[in-house]
């Protein structure tokens, strides 16, 4: 357990040490968002743009209040996919990874720390793209329940997590990392609806969407931040992430120890 909570540390200390980046991020994430509000200005002379916003006021809010949320709460996703990855590929890289796994320390705890640092992050990251829109660049919200936002993303976290152990399984198998966490936090994205509603997308989407756990999170999401919706509202998305996450989580696990084994008879880890 000692070894876990040094491991977190030295992992979170890393993310936040680089004051330069932080800055960088920052100023990123303001031209990212200022994109979107652009795009929601002139929204009257972009192809398509009006189907966008009809759906996006159904909830309550534009176009650009969307995305900002959206974005916002991608980066639970995004953290898993890339930064469990992400994780993988630097310990391997810097030789780390056999001392990691020896331990003894099994990859499935690997990962649920990593998880947890890239997720501490990934919520610091969340706050700053919304705080941005609402602060900076005047993004209206009303009145909404944190406790029942909370329990949305409390209830996603494991969903998304799983879905990141799958992408390791296949990296391990495929060894290839970093490239298949891009491409399925690209789709996944798209897929789920953040930077279009759901229901605007073609069909084959909104199918893909109802299997990832980012659809019904997100729009769980909107709905309580942008309609003021209540816990009877979005108790139907709730049982969907709670599904998602109980289906995902042992095909998950029994896949990961699977590929663990073959891996470890393989070398693997040790290569370079």
């Amino acid at each position: 357990m000692l070894f876990l909570i040094a491991y977190l540390k030295r992992t979170l200390r890393e993310r936040f040490a680089l004051r330069l980046s932080f800055a960088l991020e920052i100023l990123s994430t303001c031209a990212m968002l200022a994109v979107f509000l652009l795009i929601d200005r002139f929204q009257s002379s972009l192809l398509g743009s009006e189907r966008l916003a009809e759906a996006a006021s159904q909830l309550g809010t534009t176009y650009f209040g969307y995305v900002a949320l959206g974005l916002a709460v991608s980066e639970l996703s995004q953290s898993n996919l890339g930064g469990i990855l992400g994780q993988f590929h630097f310990e391997k890289q810097s030789r780390t990874l056999p001392v990691l796994l020896a331990a003894p320390l099994s990859l499935w705890r690997w990962a649920l720390v990593a998880g947890a640092g890239n997720l501490l992050s990934a919520l610091f990251r969340a706050v700053l793209i919304f705080g941005l829109a609402v602060g900076v660049l005047r993004l209206e919200v009303g009145s909404f329940s944190v406790p029942l936002l909370c329990a949305v993303l409390f209830l996603a976290v494991p969903a998304l997590w799983a879905l990141a152990i799958l992408c390791l399984v296949a990296a391990l198998l495929l060894r290839r990392g970093d490239p298949l966490g891009f491409v399925l936090g690209i789709l996944f994205d798209l897929c789920g609806g953040v930077y279009a509603p759901v229901s605007v997308l073609p069909g084959f989407a909104q199918e893909i969407s109802r299997w990832i756990p980012l659809g019904p999170a997100l729009e769980a999401t909107h709905k309580v931040v942008y309609a003021g919706a209540g816990w009877s509202e979005v108790s139907p998305l709730l049982v969907r992430l709670v599904v998602l996450g109980s289906v995902y989580l042992p095909i998950a696990y029994l896949l990961l120890q699977w590929a663990d084994k073959r891996a470890r008879k393989r070398g693997f880890y040790h290569l370079t």
